[in-house]
């Protein structure tokens, strides 16, 4: 084990990758807590935010599975280039209208919509790069490793994206993200990769992503796995769409407590993906997925809890401490273990559409759920959106348990026949 992890320290392009994708997740976590808090204060309303968090995956949603057939004929290392270059832009161009006043609140949700249709693009081209710069043998490593990082990474910055906002200002956060994005093209622009993909010719999009959703439908792990990342992100939603409501109506504090549950999220999802390895073969994947859930309604247990005893600062912060340490740590045990086994049993002629046609069906229920939290927050306060997200993710979760599911496939799928 040991020695895998050497050999990743000298693939330089192995290292120039993991590197560019930890400065933009750092640059990302910044400036996500910036415009949702930029958008709550340009708007002053908590619809109006999950309204801009449920837009921002409709690109995902809808775009991702042809962009994935798009990306899967093409250059890879270029398209991550120019999808850098383009989000610097869009980015740079908010920064500049936030520190001259002019920003609105339809500019955020345009340049958020912009956004994440470039990452439509970018992560379709992400994903199959793995197999061009690691052995098959390293995919496990190499993700446990990645994910890990990622998530301390994301720890750092959550943790202290809250403090940057109110000490240097929203479109500094904004313009550090910028940064990022410049550093990021620069890595990738060093990479030197020699081995080259399996592509059929032809560039027939449509054909390409019907091919891609056949392939999809006949692996049956990756079909249970879809199903149950479209429930799980339905119950974050509405945490991450109203967030800044929380912190102002529930915690009756600032942004500093949603740092402290994105730190203790991210400390579980470290030791989450660094144990992965050694739990591989000793629980079933139903019961990690099952955990998830549980742990989830967990949280937001303690989330209603502490808004009643809200003036206890230390059972507060004890409780948006331990029980989001709970959901990390079964949460990256899943996101690992899909990773892993997607390289493993998806041909790499049908990676990047596999990748995207599976992003865009688990995060069809973030949007949903953020416009159903959008107009339910017209009608209903935060604490009872809360309490309903909390009886769904119980529900759920004892379903999970009770029932026996088998997710358990080591066989890579071959192409399908023509």
């Amino acid at each position: 084990m040991n020695e895998k992890y050497a050999n990743l320290l000298k693939n330089s392009n192995y290292m120039r990758f993991l590197s560019a994708n930890l400065i933009n997740r750092f640059g990302d976590c910044i400036d996500a807590m910036a415009m949702t808090w930029l958008m709550y204060q340009v708007s002053g309303s908590a619809s109006a935010s999950a309204l801009n968090y449920g837009l921002n995956y409709i690109p995902t949603i809808l775009l991702q599975p042809i962009c994935g057939a798009f990306v899967e004929k093409r250059d890879i290392k270029k398209i991550m280039l120019v999808s850098d270059m383009l989000r610097f832009v869009i980015i740079g161009s908010a920064a500049v209208l936030t520190l001259l006043g002019k920003i609105q609140g339809w500019m955020i949700i345009l340049g958020t919509f912009l956004i994440s249709t470039v990452e439509a693009f970018r992560v379709p081209a992400q994903t199959p790069m793995v197999t061009l710069i690691l052995d098959e043998e390293e995919y496990t490593v190499g993700e446990s490793v990645s994910s890990s990082l990622s998530q301390i990474v994301q720890m750092v910055s959550i943790g202290i994206a809250g403090f940057l906002v109110t000490w240097l200002g929203t479109s500094t956060c904004i313009l550090i993200d910028c940064g990022c994005f410049i550093v990021s093209m620069l890595l990738i622009a060093g990479m030197n990769i020699k081995k080259t993909r399996t592509v059929e010719s032809g560039s027939n999009l449509l054909k390409d992503t019907v091919e891609g959703y056949r392939y999809r439908k006949k692996n049956r792990t990756v079909v249970l796995i879809c199903v149950t990342a479209v429930l799980l992100n339905a119950l974050i939603a509405p945490l991450s769409a109203l967030e800044a409501a929380i912190c102002d109506e529930m915690f009756h504090r600032g942004p500093e407590i949603i740092s402290l549950i994105n730190v203790f999220f991210t400390l579980g999802g470290i030791a989450g993906s660094i144990l992965f390895p050694k739990v591989e073969e000793k629980v079933r994947p139903s019961v990690l997925l099952s955990a998830c859930f549980m742990t989830l309604a967990v949280f937001y247990g303690a989330v209603i809890m502490c808004s009643h005893v809200y003036e206890n600062a230390v059972l507060v912060y004890a409780l948006m401490a331990v029980t989001p340490f709970l959901v990390g740590l079964a949460a990256a045990f899943v996101n690992v273990f899909v990773a892993v086994t997607q390289l493993k049993t998806v041909e790499s002629s049908y990676l990047s559409r596999v990748t995207a046609i599976g992003t865009s069906l688990a995060q069809r229920g973030i949007p949903v759920t953020s416009f159903l939290v959008s107009l339910g927050a017209t009608r209903l306060s935060v604490y009872q959106l809360i309490a309903i997200t909390c009886s769904m993710s119980v529900l759920l979760g004892l379903l999970f348990v009770s029932s026996k599911l088998s997710l358990l496939q080591s066989k890579r799928q071959h192409a399908l026949p023509r």
